[in-house]
């Protein structure tokens, strides 16, 4: 009897623990997906800044011309 018992327990924690491993795994996927779709945004932040970066580097240039133009020096 003990022995059953015994048997049907263990039984039924490593169906509990089937389960659990499932779900870990889901939750592994999702946490990847999620990282990937916070990458993306991070990596387009990224890319805009550089060229809003180069765009005001770009106007800083012509800034300086324009005012050398102004001062006479070119």
């Amino acid at each position: 009897m003990f022995a059953k018992s015994s048997l049907r327990e263990i039984e039924g924690c490593l169906k509990d623990n089937t389960e659990e491993i499932e779900l870990v795994r889901k939750k592994r996927l999702r946490l990847m997906e999620e990282n990937d779709e916070e990458m993306k945004l991070i990596q387009k932040k990224r890319v805009r800044l550089t060229a809003f970066k180069e765009n005001l580097l770009a106007w800083g240039a012509q800034d300086e011309k324009v005012t050398k133009e102004w001062e006479g020096r070119v």
